[in-house]
């Protein structure tokens, strides 16, 4: 629900997707930049600001639709930061989230992964990354692929860890299994129901040389902060001036 866009008189949420929104905090009293429709030929569901919710209902999306553009109100200058005034609504539910917020008994695990000295902890403990906060996994950056498998005695299936541009990007659960005498590390990978999964026949699947760089540690999914039991959550308010009076349903 943060950072999507709304209006307290509708039921519409817009999930916005390009995270640029993500970056520009809230000020109402001095802003430097405001929402509005964009004029560029690429906003191809202009029409819809027209239509009515019924007929909003109706449509079958398979291209980009309304594209709002944040637009400076005055000169920004270099280094400043970028502030948009989120609207009444959402200031009014975050003083009082700020005023009431206690944690959850469930919380008191809680890590930033920030937090976690991962360098410590490989060189000196490797057992203590069995047993992080429960928030929190070890990653390593490793893509699939259909490589020469050397078979273990124990049933588990051994490769050397291979620098390219898909294994940057494929980031996975693994568990450090010890440090190699190269100065690489030797750990057991896992699937996160991706298309890069590791067939079954190749697990366990134990993956050498694998280097520090590529190994981190990170939120599992939906257990980071924002998904705490009383985090936050509030839409960020489309102006009334430019918000259709037609989707006003509430």
């Amino acid at each position: 629900l943060n950072y999507c866009l709304g209006h307290p008189n509708s039921s519409m949420l817009f999930y916005p997707q390009s995270s640029i929104v993500n970056f520009i905090n809230h000020d109402s009293i001095q802003p430097n930049a405001r929402l509005e429709w964009s004029e560029s030929p690429l906003h191809s569901g202009r029409e819809w600001l027209n239509w009515t919710l019924e007929e909003l209902k109706q449509i079958s999306l398979n291209r980009t639709g309304l594209l709002l553009e944040i637009v400076a109100t005055r000169d920004i200058q270099q280094g400043e930061e970028i502030l948009l005034d989120y609207g009444r609504e959402w200031e009014t539910a975050w003083n009082e989230h700020v005023a009431n917020w206690k944690p959850a008994a469930a919380e008191d695990d809680y890590t930033y992964a920030s937090n976690v000295d991962l360098d410590s902890l490989l060189n000196s403990n490797l057992d203590l990354l069995s047993s992080l906060p429960s928030n929190l996994q070890v990653m390593c950056r490793y893509h699939y692929t259909e490589h020469a498998h050397e078979a273990g005695g124990d049933g588990s299936f051994s490769v050397r860890w291979k620098e390219s541009v898909s294994a940057i990007k494929t980031l996975r659960p693994c568990r450090i299994i010890r440090k190699d005498a190269s100065g690489g590390f030797t750990a057991e990978m896992f699937n996160l129901g991706n298309d890069d999964a590791i067939p079954e026949q190749f697990m366990p699947h134990v993956v050498t040389d694998i280097p520090r760089s590529v190994i981190e540690v990170r939120d599992k999914p939906y257990h980071s902060d924002q998904h705490l039991e009383f985090a936050f959550r509030h839409e960020i308010g489309i102006p009334d001036e430019i918000f259709p009076k037609q989707w006003m349903d509430l």
